[in-house]
């Protein structure tokens, strides 16, 4: 028995999604971001058994060392190539944080929300830079050799609107400990620069910290997200064109989580 239902006027009292109205405000209010695509690299080693058990919705992946390859030069052993990078605008709303607390002290990991037009959609791990906006990054690291030092995320500077007048700031604070890893009086900071790729360049050796000691460092940078759900995996409807109904793909939106660790 087939049950169909009865047709309907559809182009009377239609309310239609004006996507070339909502292109315009993302471009005049979207972000700039720098989207990175990810796909998993073929170094990775794919899990076989005899009776082909699976989970849903998780990659079949061996959950050991060797699931990736460490000599890989492409991926460095982390099983994910990052490509395509591209200078989009995308409307982001929802900046939110999340504290942890597990057992190495305090984490607070933020995320937000990412709405982009119908020709970027992104995929679950793609990688979005925000280029305009400025969080403070907290890290320690070991001294290198070199006067140079590259720390997690490139170093963002700052003009800085103070009593003493416009100021460029991009290191807040340094901190660091002696040969025997225990912190010493630290008040100014060593004098330095901030390169094109966001290092920094120590300028006078007495100043340096001793490579191989321990370095706190707070300093500005740009905050990076990695997409971790969609929302809405397709957005697509039929709008009324001239005279005749088309299919049109609609803006999409996914939820990406702050980066902890640079990958």
């Amino acid at each position: 028995m087939l049950l169909q239902t009865p047709d309907q006027n559809r182009k009377k009292s239609r309310v239609d999604f004006r996507i070339d109205e909502f292109r315009k405000l993302i471009k005049q209010k979207g972000m700039r971001l720098d989207w990175e695509q990810t796909i998993e690299c073929p170094c990775t080693n794919i899990s076989t058994t005899d009776f082909k058990f699976d989970l849903k919705d998780v990659t079949d992946i061996n959950a050991n060392t060797a699931g990736n390859n460490t000599s890989c030069p492409i991926c460095n052993g982390k099983g994910l190539v990052r490509h395509s990078k591209q200078e989009i605008q995308a409307i982001v709303t929802n900046s939110e944080s999340e504290d942890s607390v597990g057992k190495y002290g305090l984490l607070k990991q933020g995320s937000i929300k990412i709405t982009l037009e119908p020709e970027h959609l992104p995929s679950y791990g793609d990688r979005f830079t925000m280029k305009d906006s400025v969080i403070v990054w907290r890290e320690t690291v070991t001294m290198p050799d070199s006067y140079i030092l590259e720390l997690s995320y490139p170093v963002v500077e700052r003009t800085l609107s103070l009593s003493s007048g416009q100021t460029s700031v991009g290191v807040l604070f340094m901190q660091q400990t002696d040969l025997n890893g225990l912190g010493i009086e630290s008040t100014d900071l060593p004098l330095h620069s901030i390169d094109v790729d966001g290092r920094i360049n120590f300028l006078e050796a007495n100043s340096r910290p001793t490579p191989g000691t321990k370095l706190s460092i707070a300093y500005y940078t740009n905050p990076v997200y990695n997409v971790i759900e969609h929302p809405h995996t397709f957005r697509d409807t039929y709008i009324l064109n001239n005279s005749s109904e088309v299919f049109s793909t609609m803006p999409i939106q996914v939820i990406a989580k702050q980066e902890v660790v640079r990958c």
